[in-house]
């Protein structure tokens, strides 16, 4: 099966069909975590961010999202 990624700017435009792609993928997801199908979803090969399982791993990720939430908050004040 072939991967299909998208990088979306600000200045994107989505179109109605890639909304609905979206959509369908989202409801797709929710069905699949409502049924407990929980391998489906997660991605088997992927480490577990446990912070006691794999403290460095998880110490990596509250980094990245920390990096990433101050970059969407500059964008947003940029926007403002």
């Amino acid at each position: 099966m072939a991967e299909i990624r998208y990088r979306l700017t600000p200045n994107d435009q989505v179109t109605d069909e890639e909304r609905q792609m979206l959509l369908d993928a989202q409801e797709k997801q929710d069905k699949l975590l409502a049924e407990g199908k929980y391998d489906e979803v997660y991605d088997e090969d992927c480490p577990s961010t446990d912070s006691e399982q794999n403290p460095e791993l998880y110490a990596a990720f509250v980094k990245a999202a920390g990096e990433r939430n101050r970059q969407l908050a500059e964008l947003a004040r940029k926007r403002a």
